[in-house]
């Protein structure tokens, strides 16, 4: 019997770039296989020949909000392996485990109309132990975004 590889699992929630992600994951030498959103955890356990280290879940043209957001499979998320969320993933991250995303004050009009990124504030913590002395360095990096909505908390206080 063949020895299960190594793999990165990325869920395609629609993203023009969910195939790049793919290939950029195994120029890595890293297995990846692309599988739809709605893609179980217990349908990828049936592939003996998969050792899922990691999943990402890609970006796509939908807000956790729409009335038909795409989710995941919750047991993705709580299966103890390593989950990255990109764009809408990343939305979808925070909504999932109880976390929020906002709109700014003001709403999708805090978009300026002539550029597809533009600066936000960054809110850092003081108290987070990754982001120490962040928010005091003189150079510190400013967050570009080209999403309205932006994740607040990815995991709820407390």
């Amino acid at each position: 019997m063949q020895q299960p590889r190594q793999a990165i699992i990325v869920l395609d929630f629609g993203s023009q770039y969910s195939r790049l992600i793919t290939r950029r994951v195994r120029e890595c030498r890293v297995y990846s296989e692309l599988v739809p959103a709605t893609t179980t955890l217990a349908q990828l356990q049936q592939h003996p020949h998969l050792d899922i280290k990691g999943f990402i879940l890609s970006g796509g043209p939908a807000s956790v909000y729409d009335d038909q957001a795409p989710a995941c499979d919750p047991a993705i998320l709580h299966s103890g392996i390593p989950v990255l969320g990109i764009c809408y993933g990343m939305q979808l991250l925070a909504q999932q485990l109880g976390g929020t995303s906002l709109l700014p004050a003001g709403g999708a009009s805090m978009a300026p109309p002539h550029s597809k990124h533009w600066p936000v504030p960054p809110l850092i913590r003081a108290s987070s132990v990754f982001l120490k002395g962040l928010a005091l360095h003189p150079r510190r990096p400013t967050p570009w975004t080209n999403h309205v909505l932006s994740p607040l908390y990815a995991y709820p206080y407390g």
